[in-house]
């Protein structure tokens, strides 16, 4: 089979495609943090003012929560009806959602429509579309994870500053509302290109070959039951919940932190587009390192890259050396992520990967919520960030110390039977 044959190169497109849009739109809140502030008059100088960083904070958590916990529900999902149809019906919910917020006058419907209905669209982003590129890719798998993920670190530039430049122009509304817009129409429109199992249409994985005339092998792996049953399987989900905690923190408050140490804002929200920019970055380098590496390794040196970006954190002054954290954070933002789904292949194999993949970031969920919500609320207490980033250090020095117990495992998952 030639290679421009093979329908996986579309589904890695169709997945960088996808991740763009689903991540710029979900940086794009941190650039909206201060505007939401000022529009519901959320700011500490009023005579009774709300808690305003948890508050705001919280609908951040609020759409983690929804994400993580319907992974596990979307991997299934996918598993048995394809990612088709899971990531028609997410996409659709996201952008909606997106979109509305244009609309708000009141804090419950941020919480309605950022927290539930983009928490929903977010809950199949990576679990679903990992998940399927895995099941196309043996040969290179983590690179073309890196690719997927690569087109979020683009998104993550390119939309948070498109939106700050709209903001700009026009208002903040007008832009939410142009951004959702063409979040809804792209995404739903590309989701149609995916596709599940090679194997469906006649083709096997990228590295794996049939050298007999009889049908094509059927798909190999654990089941759920049997992951269960491995401690590998919950010291990834427990270094999940660690990598999570720090980086949707990060995600949520890093333009709110800059513009507070003295950053102006459209100065700020560059900061997330730097995150976004040496995320590519990570996100590519660590797909080559994990082929070569594979799982533990290539944890380890995200893990101790994390560390010292949030040491080297903790010392910053100036303001203006905030951008050389965004470096040294931003390639094991990127790593990650790419790290996830070929972990789960290489320990489990492909039979269950969604569902797996899935129970894994259901327990990161732990973390995606409590780092925003948390560090908000250590900030209204507080009025600074210190404790917070105190907190970032301690859970990256964690998930360092519980990747360095990874171990391969034995079990011969090929004599599984096929579901």
């Amino acid at each position: 089979m030639s290679h421009k044959q093979f329908y996986g190169y579309h589904i890695v497109t169709a997945s960088s495609v996808i991740q763009l849009m689903y991540l710029g739109g979900v940086f794009t809140y941190g650039v909206l943090f201060r505007h939401l502030e000022a529009e519901f008059a959320w700011l500490p100088g009023n005579p009774h003012p709300l808690p305003v960083a948890a508050l705001i904070s919280g609908a951040g958590s609020m759409m983690f929560f929804f994400m993580g916990t319907l992974s596990a529900v979307m991997g299934f999902l996918s598993d048995r009806l394809g990612p088709r149809i899971v990531m028609t019906a997410t996409t659709a919910s996201f952008g909606i959602g997106f979109l509305l917020l244009s609309t708000i006058s009141a804090p419950w419907q941020l919480y309605l429509y950022y927290g539930l209905l983009c928490g929903i669209g977010m809950g199949a982003h990576d679990v679903v579309l990992l998940s399927t590129v895995a099941r196309w890719f043996t040969k290179y798998r983590g690179i073309m994870a890196g690719i997927v993920k690569a087109g979020a670190g683009v998104g993550q530039v390119l939309v948070p500053v498109g939106a700050a430049y709209l903001i700009t122009r026009y208002d903040w509304r007008d832009a939410v509302l142009i951004i959702g817009i063409t979040l809804l129409i792209g995404m739903v429109l590309t989701s149609q290109f995916l596709r599940r199992d090679p194997r469906m249409y006649s083709q096997l994985p990228l590295g794996e070959e049939n050298d007999s005339d009889t049908a094509l092998p059927s798909e190999t792996g654990a089941t759920v039951r049997q992951a269960l049953g491995h401690y590998q399987f919950w010291l990834l989900c427990l270094a999940k919940l660690a990598d999570f905690y720090c980086v949707t923190t990060i995600m949520v408050h890093i333009v709110r932190y800059g513009q507070l140490e003295g950053l102006s804002p459209g100065v700020a929200a560059i900061l997330i587009a730097c995150v976004g920019g040496f995320s590519i970055i990570g996100r590519l380098a660590f797909g080559l390192l994990f082929d070569r590496l594979g799982t533990r390794l290539s944890l380890n040196i995200c893990f101790s890259l994390l560390l010292f970006s949030v040491m080297l954190l903790h010392q910053i002054e100036r303001p203006e050396l905030l951008f050389v954290f965004t470096f040294f954070y931003g390639i094991p933002h990127g790593g990650f992520f790419v790290i996830a789904s070929p972990s789960i292949a290489e320990y489990f194999g492909t039979r269950s990967h969604g569902s797996i993949l899935g129970l894994v970031f259901f327990v990161g969920t732990v973390g995606a919520v409590g780092g925003p919500i948390v560090t908000g609320w250590t900030y209204d207490v507080t009025q600074s960030y210190d404790v917070s980033i105190l907190l970032l250090i301690g859970l990256a020095a964690v998930g360092l110390l519980l990747t360095l117990f990874l171990r391969p495992i034995k079990s011969n998952w090929s004599t599984t039977a096929s579901p």
